[in-house]
């Protein structure tokens, strides 16, 4: 594929090699998270793989390893098989609003095992998208014991960070 950048045509291989070589040391790591993505999930993975390392901040190409990428698009995608309403989201959708690791500049942490555990039970018996959005707007706020509060410590707190306060901004509620 062939892109035009700057006046030039570039291919798209050369683009993404250009947001690999930011990482630095760390592009171990990243080439390590696309390869294990495309093993485990076959192409699907892969194109998953890339769309994150892509939206990636600079910060974050230099530090996340591939266990925590890995962790989380592993839970991201086996929520897709299991759940009938998530297979029917577009990829695009799915990529965009159910993959992510992270929203802002929040701090990064491991909250998606646990948000898994406690999501899961709470979407079982939904058939549709918009009904696991209803049960986890009913539900899932009052289980972690995270309200809406102004008074939080800074803007776009992590999950643990909010659950820790048992407080949360518009943003915070949205980053969880």
């Amino acid at each position: 594929m062939m892109f035009v950048w700057g006046g030039a045509f570039v291919q798209a291989e050369d683009l993404f090699d250009a947001v690999l070589a930011k990482a630095g040391d760390n592009r171990v790591e990243l080439e390590a998270f696309i390869t294990t993505s495309k093993n485990e999930h076959g192409e699907f993975g892969h194109r998953a793989a890339i769309f994150l390392v892509e939206g990636m901040s600079d910060l974050d190409l230099k530090q996340l390893r591939c266990e925590f990428l890995n962790e989380n698009l592993d839970l991201a995608i086996r929520a897709r098989e299991e759940f009938s309403w998530c297979a029917k989201l577009p990829e695009e959708l799915f990529f965009n609003d159910v993959l992510p690791y992270a929203s802002l500049d929040e701090t990064r942490e491991r909250w998606r095992p646990d948000f898994y555990k406690k999501c899961r039970k709470l979407v079982a018996k939904a058939s549709t998208s918009t009904e696991a959005v209803q049960a986890l707007n009913s539900k899932f706020f009052n289980l972690i014991n995270v309200h809406y509060n102004t008074g939080r410590k800074k803007p776009n707190q992590s999950p643990a960070e909010s659950i820790v306060q048992s407080r949360a901004t518009c943003t915070g509620l949205s980053i969880i």
